[in-house]
């Protein structure tokens, strides 16, 4: 990826409004920048407006890599806080609404929706260890039912073996004509 992230850097670089940048998070003097934009994990790759830049999700391919930046990137500015006018109207109001809200309440609508998806997180990750759990208890289960049958079955073959020598030694000769 290291590799395509530095293929693209070079093929926009005469744009004058796209930046493809790196930023090692691991070293002191930008953990304060990481941290700003919510990097908490590595690699970490976004895009967008500066101001409120998103997570990429895409595949991690120099052709994913240039089809976001040419779909995306150089098709114009983007709808953001900072160019509100390129937005829907539906999230040009909420951009206007939080822009005219006070400081103190949007901080603590900040926190109030942080709250809730920290707990959410919280909640999905008690249910996939439940569901682990469970997984784990029913896989052993299965795993001592299945060593006794198996154990059952090659008795049941073995007698079959037997009982089939057995009865292939009492059967009379058949006499030649």
């Amino acid at each position: 990826m290291a590799e395509d992230w530095a293929l693209l850097a070079d093929e926009v670089d005469d744009e004058d409004d796209v930046l493809i940048g790196k930023i090692d998070c691991t070293k002191e003097h930008s953990r304060n920048l990481c941290l700003q934009f919510g990097v908490t994990s590595y690699p970490t790759l976004k895009y967008g407006d500066i101001i409120n830049l998103q997570d990429y999700q895409g595949a991690r391919d120099l052709d994913e890599f240039r089809e976001v930046v040419e779909d995306d990137l150089m098709a114009g500015p983007l709808c953001s806080v900072s160019n509100p006018q390129l937005c829907e109207f539906s999230k040009r109001q909420s951009i206007e609404d939080l822009i005219h809200m006070g400081l103190p309440k949007l901080n603590q609508e900040i926190e109030r929706v942080e709250k809730t998806t920290a707990r959410l997180e919280g909640e999905k990750d008690k249910f996939v260890n439940n569901l682990r759990d469970k997984y784990s208890k029913g896989n052993a289960e299965k795993e001592k039912n299945k060593k006794e049958l198996q154990q059952g079955l090659d008795l049941m073959k073995a007698c079959l073996v037997l009982k089939k020598t057995h009865h292939q030694q009492q059967k009379p000769a058949k006499d030649e004509l």
